[in-house]
């Protein structure tokens, strides 16, 4: 960033006018029509560069974006979407108080658009205005932005991008210059500075989503203030130059992992530019572990630019380089690392009977072995339910095996024993292992006896009753910040609540009681708090037969192990262990068959780039289908009723892929349905038990060239909600 104000000091001639662009054959600026006034046609003037800036998001309230390339102003009308005001700050300190301001004029450098038709946005004013208090660069956010106090200019921005547009600010300036503090002329007296910056906004109540780009005092074209003044001596400032290119190609990224051992592994990251590098970041996990802008400056190739580093903790590590060049083009790249040696202890758990009825006496065998190093650690952990843990085990130990029997009653209201193993070694490898036993069988079985050991003549419960789990995650706390969605819960238990008296809900978990560790499988681990957290899946989604989560949602491009892949992240109201599960994380092998995601993205098939399948091919080890939208999801008062609905279809006797496409469109908003399936048979005859067909998938591996996606590419005219 930016220390220090940067000065240009020149002499304005009426010739020079025309090339600030106050006239169309001069595109590089765009100032509003004025009428010159003859006080500056042969005034000096000096260019400042911005101090600080920022913007603030009305969807994101408490989060600060002072080191963001851009300032962003506008509205954006989707569910992730608001207001974003930009404030802009320039140190006057070193113009004399007595100096003669004839005019100024604060200038933007616009690099993108959205939409880019320059009709649809021309019709917006950006305006720009002094806010009521100062503020902090590094601090402001939403939630604590000063108030506007006063509009000071307006301007249509409406010819094009790559160019600079500025406001008329001169009154202001003439004040900040003459009247630096209010009450007395010197900050020792009364130090309430008059200089509190600019607000760039546009209008509250826009119908559509319209927003602008700026580049921040971070990037190449900074924010500048142009300052004209009638003396006879030039002022005495400081002056630098901004390093400029005529470069229109981005950045090249290369990332590549390395040796390591336990709890750490080296990474390569590798940044080449056609001409120079301007800033470097690279992030762990979400985390910043390196920053460096100016790199040009700094560098005796600065078209070139290699870094090696050290990556700590066992478990898996995503890292981001973000890489930004002297012609404002920006490049991201991702990767993927598992940090720890792949050879970590085995171990085995056993139930005898293995289908506990009511009242059985339960043994339960756990064998561990990590020959030739000898187990550390052993800890042994029992569910009857999600909410409910005991400790069989927590021992320091030194031996070659571990070998012990557990033994439990099988209590009534219990439908589940789980038992999880977590085995340590000599080089601090870590195994976790689990197992679960149904409780309630029938003598033969099949279906002889109900749970209370009654013969019911062949005809009561099946020993595994079929059962379901609810996540909502309407409202999201920091770190975690999004744009809450309350609404959600409805659709989500619309559909569990009417579900067939038959199925039995084993978890139902919403807001700040959902976290990302449920859906991670229970082989992929993460550092967290200086300690290895395995997945639980065994133990929430991958526990029963189905899931609908509702939440945040999206599909980004990254790569995993080097190969390039989509990934879909889903986002969770707290950080217990990170706030977004991503698909590269899981992996359904025990019981899920059917997975919904009222989510954005959660099924991405834009332009036919088939980011679906590189998302989630690898979650299918038994998985049936994948139930999600393509684009953008909606939440209003016209799609309360999706969940209900879905399950009236399933109910009715519609296949699943039948049931979802046909609920999950709207005729309201642009909801675009779609669903994934392990093969088609399974896309055409999969019912709801009890309805129809329920196609046998083995829990393997799926073939990822038979793998299938259906669903709503148009929405044939209509728009958001």
């Amino acid at each position: 960033m930016r220390k220090t104000a940067a000065f240009v000091v020149g002499l304005l001639f009426l010739g020079g006018l025309a090339g600030l662009g106050l006239s169309d054959g001069f595109p590089g600026i765009v100032i509003p029509p004025i009428i010159i006034p003859p006080a500056i046609l042969n005034s000096r003037n000096v260019t400042l560069i911005a101090d600080a800036d920022t913007y603030v998001s009305e969807a994101l309230p408490r989060d600060n974006f002072g080191e963001e390339f851009y300032l962003r102003v506008g509205y954006d009308n989707s569910e992730f979407g608001g207001l974003w005001y930009s404030y802009v700050w320039f140190n006057l300190s070193e113009i004399p108080q007595d100096t003669n301001v004839t005019a100024a004029y604060m200038c933007l450098y616009l690099k993108n658009q959205v939409p880019a038709n320059n009709d649809l946005v021309s019709a917006y004013d950006v305006r720009v205005a002094v806010p009521g208090d100062s503020w902090r660069e590094e601090r402001v956010t939403w939630n604590n932005r000063p108030s506007i106090a006063k509009n000071v200019s307006s301007l249509k921005i409406d010819r094009g991008v790559e160019r600079y547009y500025c406001w008329d600010v001169s009154n202001e300036v003439k004040y900040w210059v003459s009247t630096p503090y209010i009450g007395c002329p010197t900050p020792t007296c009364f130090s309430i500075p008059t200089n509190k910056g600019f607000v760039v906004y546009t209008d509250d109540n826009l119908a559509t989503t319209a927003f602008f780009d700026f580049e921040s005092r971070e990037n190449v074209h900074p924010p500048e203030l142009i300052i004209y003044y009638n003396s006879s001596e030039v002022l005495n400032v400081t002056e630098t130059t901004e390093t400029v290119v005529n470069d229109t190609m981005p950045p090249t990224i290369s990332i590549s992992e390395g040796e390591g051992s336990l709890d750490f592994k080296y990474c390569y990251v590798v940044i080449t530019d056609d001409l120079a590098i301007k800033s470097i970041r690279i992030y762990d996990n979400g985390e910043l572990l390196f920053s460096e802008d100016d790199y040009n400056g700094t560098s005796d190739r600065g078209d070139h630019y290699s870094k090696t580093f050290q990556v700590d903790g066992y478990g898996n590590h995503v890292i981001r380089v973000v890489a930004l060049d002297y012609g404002g083009n920006m490049a991201e790249k991702t990767l993927g690392i598992h940090v720890g040696e792949e050879s970590p202890p085995v171990v085995l758990i056993t139930f005898q009977p293995e289908h506990p009825a009511i009242g059985d006496l339960v043994a339960i065998k756990v064998i561990a072995s990590s020959l030739p190093q000898r187990i550390t650690r052993m800890q042994v952990y029992l569910n009857s339910s999600p909410d409910d843990l005991q400790v069989l085990e927590d021992t320091p130990m030194l031996q070659e095996t571990f070998n012990k029997t557990y033994y439990i009653r099988a209590e009534r209201g219990v439908r589940a024993y789980t038992v999880t193993a977590y085995a340590y070694d000599e080089e601090d490898l870590l195994t976790r292992e689990s197992r679960t036993a149904l409780v309630g069988r029938c003598n033969d079985m099949v279906l002889n006896q109900n749970e209370e050991g009654v013969d019911c003549g062949g005809v009561c419960e099946d020993c595994n009753p079929y059962e379901y789990g609810l996540v909502s995650v309407g409202y999201y706390e920091p770190p975690c910040e999004q744009h809450d969605i309350g609404d959600i819960y409805y659709i989500v238990h619309g559909f569990g609540n009417n579900l067939p008296g038959t199925w039995v809900k084993k978890f139902d978990r919403s807001w700040s009681t959902a976290y990302e560790r449920m859906f991670r499988d229970k082989d992929y681990s993460r550092w967290v708090n200086n300690s290895t957290v395995f997945g639980e899946d065994n133990l929430y989604v991958d526990s029963v037969d189905l899931v609908f989560y509702g939440g945040h949602g999206g599909m980004s491009n990254g790569s995993i192990g080097g190969v390039p892949s989509w990934v879909y992240t889903g986002a969770f109201a707290v950080k217990k262990d990170s706030c977004g599960i991503l698909s590269w994380w899981m992996r359904f092998d025990e019981d899920l068959d059917w997975l919904i995601l009222y989510s954005c993205h959660s099924l991405e098939n834009s332009d036919g780039n088939n980011q679906w399948l590189e998302a989630w091919n690898g979650t299918f080890h038994g998985l049936h289908m994948i139930m999600g939208f393509n684009g953008v999801t909606w939440i209003s008062w016209t799609t309360i009723e999706i969940g209900e609905d879905f399950a009236d279809n399933l109910k009715d006797g519609d296949t699943f892929a039948q049931a979802w496409l046909d609920a999950a469109t709207d005729w309201a908003c642009c909801n675009k349905p779609a669903v994934m399936a392990v093969n088609p048979y399974v896309l055409d005859h999969d019912h709801l038990p009890g309805e129809g067909e329920v196609v046998y998938v083995p829990n393997e591996k799926a073939d990822p060239s038979r793998m299938v996606w259906v669903g709503y590419t148009d929405c044939w005219g209509l728009d958001s909600c």
